[in-house]
């Protein structure tokens, strides 16, 4: 009765119910569960460091092996920050914060460097914080916040070149002279990707008996909606993705090769 996502250690039980109560007790069961699992294959689930959290309602603390499990306002979960109003201004505050540290670390360890290794550091040390999870929170950013992880990661190309933190230069163009995509071009390639991946699910969806429209014909799937929650989320962002993908990615079965397609469609 639960959606499981696991990682090495790590582990999280997804549960919904259609009222407050059933998702209450489903909660405080998968919980139990958990622990037994542990229990059984000789572990031991330490209670409190397992966090909740509640999407939609006000869950109440329950009891798990003795300790008092409260539901926080936000959980950590595989290096994400997920709050409670599904919104993303945490996480962009962290990733800022990772961006600039790590700028500071270019323009300090690698002050002998040349401009080209200095590349290389800002591709391991920025371009990392800002690929990960990108798919889970890159493609829901408001203008605003896409602009603060930009002026962050800004801080890394200026240490590449070694330009002052303060001032106005064309980083716009110094960027793209060092082949760095900007933080819309991730998005862009992220969700892209990401619908790519997907593929075989939007070809099902054209496995119908109805009507064959000319993009029913190309591949395309029905417009999701978009009202309320169904906009926020990945899986509606690569949906309408999937339709502006070309055939020729459509039909690329590595993922390298899309990968590198993706980005030539971007970069042009």
């Amino acid at each position: 009765f639960t959606e499981s996502t696991t990682f090495a250690d790590d582990g999280l039980e997804v549960v919904s119910a259609d009222d407050e109560n059933e998702c209450q007790l489903l909660a405080e069961e998968a919980a139990k569960r958990m622990s037994a699992w542990y229990d059984a294959v000789g572990l031991t689930l330490n209670s409190k460091k397992s966090e909740t959290i509640s999407f939609g309602f006000n869950m109440k603390p329950f009891q798990l092996n003795g300790d008092l499990l409260s539901p926080a306002s936000e959980i950590k979960f595989l290096g994400c920050i997920i709050q409670n109003d599904l919104r993303w201004e945490k996480q962009v505050a962290e990733t800022t914060r990772k961006l600039r540290c790590s700028a500071a670390r270019i323009q300090s360890g690698g002050r002998h460097f040349c401009p080209n290794d200095r590349r290389t550091l800002y591709n391991a040390w920025c371009g990392g914080v800002l690929q990960s999870n990108a798919a889970v929170y890159l493609p829901h950013l408001n203008i605003e916040q896409t602009n603060k992880l930009q002026r962050a990661a800004n801080a890394g190309v200026r240490a590449i070149v070694g330009i002052p933190r303060q001032g106005d230069f064309p980083l716009t163009e110094i960027r793209t002279s060092l082949n760095i995509p900007s933080v819309q071009d991730i998005q862009d390639t992220t969700v892209m990707f990401e619908a790519w991946k997907r593929r075989h699910t939007f070809l099902d969806q054209n496995n119908y008996d109805g009507p064959i429209t000319r993009g029913r014909r190309a591949g395309d799937v029905l417009a999701p909606d978009q009202r309320s929650w169904a906009g926020r989320t990945t899986e509606t962002k690569a949906s309408i993705a999937w339709n502006n993908l070309p055939g020729e990615v459509r039909a690329e079965k590595d993922a390298k090769k899309a990968r590198r397609m993706i980005r030539g469609l971007i970069k042009k």
